[in-house]
């Protein structure tokens, strides 16, 4: 039997509908998926291994950046090198942001668990626990960070100074000293930029105490 156009018309536009349809749902789910990803937010635990992780990653790039100085002096205070200082600089100032954000977080999420009758005793200290261990983490890096912070914001004073002795003794006693005076110079001052301020301030106070003996 012969089939009338129309029919044939009509189950090639049926036929293409839903295929249409099925595309169209299945780019919504897909759609609905990615969605959902997005608005899930990172736990706090994640949230601190990430700024963790960012944190040591910038500071890595900072060391980079000043022992590229002494390979090739001539970087010293370039546009290049204040540039990459500054980003540096506002890295840190993000991470040292959402540390504090996080440390606020676990100090609310501690006053939580303490008054939630849902929590049994035991679950009550295994928690508390776990927001005490962050939180030291969370201030350890805090911190840290706020040090180096600073201490990267006194190398925009330190490189004229670099330059001025790395030419001074390349133009009195040579290649060799000029780069041996800059490498000390720098590896000091990396030195105190990775320092851990608590580390720092212990030996103060003995000094202090020693000097009323």
């Amino acid at each position: 039997m012969k089939k009338h156009p129309v029919t044939c018309l009509a189950i090639l536009l049926l036929a293409s509908t839903n295929h249409s349809l099925e595309a169209q749902t299945s780019s919504r789910l897909l759609s609905d998926a990615s969605f959902e990803e997005k608005i899930t937010p990172a736990t706090t635990r994640e949230r601190l291994e990430n700024t963790i992780q960012s944190y040591s990653a910038t500071q890595a790039e900072i060391v980079a950046l000043f022992n590229g100085i002494v390979t090739n002096p001539q970087t010293i205070s370039t546009k290049e090198t204040v540039k990459a200082i500054d980003r540096s600089g506002r890295d840190l100032r993000k991470s040292k942001a959402t540390f504090d954000s996080i440390l606020s977080s676990l100090r609310a999420d501690l006053k939580k668990i303490k008054e939630d009758s849902y929590f049994t005793d035991e679950q009550k200290t295994e928690l508390m626990a776990n927001i005490d261990t962050m939180v030291k983490q969370c201030e350890d890096s805090s911190l840290q960070v706020a040090s180096a912070i600073k201490v990267l914001t006194r190398s925009y004073k330190l490189m004229p100074q670099w330059r001025k002795g790395y030419r001074t003794y390349l133009n009195l006693d040579g290649q060799a000293k000029a780069t041996q005076h800059l490498k000390a110079a720098v590896d000091e001052y990396i030195k105190q930029l990775t320092a851990n301020p608590e580390a720092e301030e212990a030996p103060a106070v003995d000094a202090a105490e020693n000097a009323f003996e």
